[in-house]
């Protein structure tokens, strides 16, 4: 066929006009790097791989990547990892360009589209321009010429100056619109000397680029109607999107959680939150949208529960054969009541072998094995709390650890090994060792326990005599699997199912109020007497022997009952649908309530603190300066804590046991909160005190 411009080859899958004539042209001629060293692109797609190979000739190159759709964008404008993503085929020469300055990547805004095909090629040295126009993406499929029809327009500034100024012009204008692809942080480390693929994506480079997302989006745009239909059009996109690889929908669904966390409702407008509100807010958004990869070094020898969301209930998985079976099973009403009275008897255990008989013990034995059986469904009643509060901190009201604290030989490690062999762990628990290798099978370490808490085995992590400082260190070396914020970031935001940790610790333990309120403190202060230690043992062992996993499992199936039934939380009590199955079997077996049967939640940091205080008040009065015109007490330090040189440290402890509003002052001199004071240890005031007396 021939044409205005000459014959056409129809055989020719890329057909290409160069300067008003027709020809054969691969990539190489159009892109000539012997005759350019600039390249500019416009291109609606472009991979990766193929475009940081073929811009390597090129001095200078510009890339706009052009996106049609705000489904696809938003993984660019709102996913971190995403962004990182798009250089894993950079090798270090790209990464020097991108470090000089010589390569520069944009994007085209989340309000507007770039479908445009625009190349531009320029010789700096004499001034030679030629611009590319056509159907083709920057892609291996359109420029091959291989079964993807493709049209192409080449002018050199020689043959028609005036359209290769134009086209020039135009690509500016485009690119003054859009967005710059590399993140300044990733520039400024690139000059620091890391290489770019190589950079660990962690937690606070994570955060870093959503602030860094958020800025760029409210530069971008401004707060109006028109801006909110683009946002909830994102958002609906990113809730509508189905088809798509599973790599990528899971970089949409990050987008998806991401915005969500960073949009809100002003005055009926979706807008946009400041970067201050991010770092506010970044624990949410890590615990939802972090891929955290765990350390598989370390050999798991807990049994493996897992929950089935279907029946809503407990399955025991084998590992070595793949095979799960249903652990939630009903027991006999006569293994039930032959089970609770071997509950009974190791309970009592700890009244018949101790030094002294301390009612409250038992209770807090019992409640320790309360919260065990409670234990695969502390996920879910975090989520639950979380729903019917309509906010994240819910979660907190139901506390992800069980520390267990108290005195040398007071049958804690007895306790953690007896809840283990009757939840079906054969009995088995870890010791803490804060430098233990990930190989260890007995010890285990804070990052082994944080690789734990993120994974779906809902068998509760063991530990005994763990350290303070796993809770109350401030340490921001070790702050990413243990101390206070550590605590507090698992505590509020960690959601989905995991399992809960149960670990024991001496008497010294102590935590501010922020951390003692997300974790659930029981203290045995009852030691066992060492003159019976081995009738004690062969009692404990007889015990382990007959009790077996049958009234673990019909409770799991009783529970998951009641969750099935809907239920009404307390929430005061996070643990009232275990004590209502409890009460249950009571009824049922006709065994009265025993006296060992906790009716409540017990708050023991509370209490070891009230009683900590009012025996400071009562024999170190004088160092406590009332003044009831301010409603204010004042610490003489001296008096109350003493001159030694671990003054400061007893000092801070002591402080940490003062529940919420009581401390006024805590740097230099301690001031108090009267009313606040009395009220926490029960002091009565005026004329009360006076009847009293």
């Amino acid at each position: 066929m021939t044409t205005l411009f000459g014959k056409i080859d129809k055989t020719n899958y890329l057909q290409v006009l160069h300067n008003d004539e027709p020809g054969v042209f691969k990539f190489e001629k159009i892109f000539d790097s012997s005759l350019f060293d600039e390249l500019s692109i416009v291109t609606f797609v472009s991979s990766p791989r193929f475009f940081f190979e073929k811009v390597k000739p090129f001095k200078k190159v510009t890339l706009i990547l052009g996106i049609e759709d705000n489904d696809s964008i938003s993984k660019f404008y709102l996913d971190p990892i995403a962004q990182n993503e798009f250089y894993k085929d950079a090798d270090d020469e790209t990464i020097s360009s991108i470090k000089n300055g010589d390569l520069k990547i944009y994007f085209s805004p989340l309000n507007t589209s770039v479908h445009s095909k625009l190349y531009i090629l320029k010789n700096n040295a004499n001034g030679n321009t030629r611009i590319v126009l056509g159907s083709a993406n920057f892609t291996e499929n359109a420029m091959s010429g291989k079964r993807q029809f493709e049209e192409i327009i080449i002018y050199d500034n020689s043959h028609n100056e005036a359209l290769t100024r134009f086209y020039e012009e135009r690509f500016l204008y485009i690119q003054n619109i859009c967005l710059d692809f590399i993140p300044e942080r990733f520039k400024k480390k690139i000059k620091d000397g890391s290489s770019f693929v190589n950079i660990n994506l962690g937690e606070e480079d994570y955060i870093d680029a959503i602030k860094d997302n958020v800025k760029r989006i409210s530069q971008t745009i401004s707060i109006s109607e028109e801006t909110a239909r683009e946002l909830d059009i994102l958002k609906k996109n990113l809730h509508d999107k189905k088809e798509n690889t599973e790599k990528e929908l899971e970089s949409v669904n990050r987008a998806k959680t991401i915005f969500e966390a960073v949009s809100k409702n002003k005055n009926g407008i979706t807008a946009i939150i400041t970067p201050s509100e991010v770092t506010r807010k970044k624990d949410t958004i890590i615990a939802k949208t972090f891929s955290r990869e765990s350390k598989k070094e370390f050999t798991d020898k807990r049994a493996f529960l897992q929950y089935n969301p279907g029946s809503e209930s407990i399955f025991r998985h084998d590992m070595a054969s793949g095979h799960s079976t249903d652990y939630a099973v009903k027991a006999e009403l006569s293994v039930i009541k032959e089970k609770l009275d071997l509950l009974g008897r190791f309970i009592h255990a700890y009244d018949e072998f101790t030094i002294n008989n301390v009612k409250e013990t038992k209770l807090r034995i019992f409640e320790s094995i309360l919260y065990s059986f409670v234990s695969a469904y502390i996920w879910k009643l975090r989520d639950e709390y979380a729903r019917l509060d309509n906010k994240d901190e819910a979660r907190a009201s139901v506390p992800v650890f069980l520390l267990i604290a108290g005195l040398s030989q007071s049958g804690k490690t007895h306790l953690i090994k007896f809840i283990s062999k009757i939840i079906g762990n054969n009995g088995q628990y870890y010791h803490y060792t804060r430098q233990s290798k990930l190989s260890s099978l007995e010890h285990i370490n804070p990052q082994i326990i944080d690789n734990f808490l993120y994974e779906e085995n809902l068998t509760p992590v063991f530990v005994d005599e763990i350290t303070k400082e796993y809770f109350s260190s401030q340490s921001s070396a070790s702050s990413n699997y243990m101390g206070e914020d550590y605590v507090k970031k698992i505590a509020n935001t960690r959601e989905g199912m995991f399992p809960v940790v149960i670990a024991t610790s001496n008497t010294d333990f102590s935590a501010n109020a922020q951390v003692m309120r997300r974790i659930y403190y029981i203290q045995l202060n009852n030691p066992f007497d060492q003159e019976r230690k081995s009738e004690t043992a062969k009692y404990f062992n007889d015990i382990y022997d007959s009790f077996g996993t049958e009234l673990f499992q019909d409770f799991q199936l009783r529970i998951s009952q009641k969750f099935m039934e809907g239920l009404t939380l307390d929430q005061e009590d996070f643990l009232n649908i275990g004590r209502s199955v409890f009460l249950d079997y009571f009824n049922e077996t006709g065994i009265q309530i025993p006296q060992w049967f906790s009716l409540s939640r017990i708050d023991d940091y509370y209490l070891r603190g009230k009683q900590l205080w009012e025996r400071l008040y009562r024999m170190k009065s004088k160092g406590f300066k009332e003044d009831k015109s301010s409603n204010e007490i004042t610490i003489d330090d001296d008096i109350v804590f003493g001159n030694k040189l671990s003054v400061n440290k007893e000092k801070r402890e002591c402080l940490q046991y003062l529940s919420s509003g009581i401390v006024k002052e805590d740097k230099g001199l301690v001031v108090l909160n009267r009313k606040k004071f009395f009220s926490f240890i029960d002091k009565k005031q005026g004329i009360a005190s006076i009847f009293s007396r």
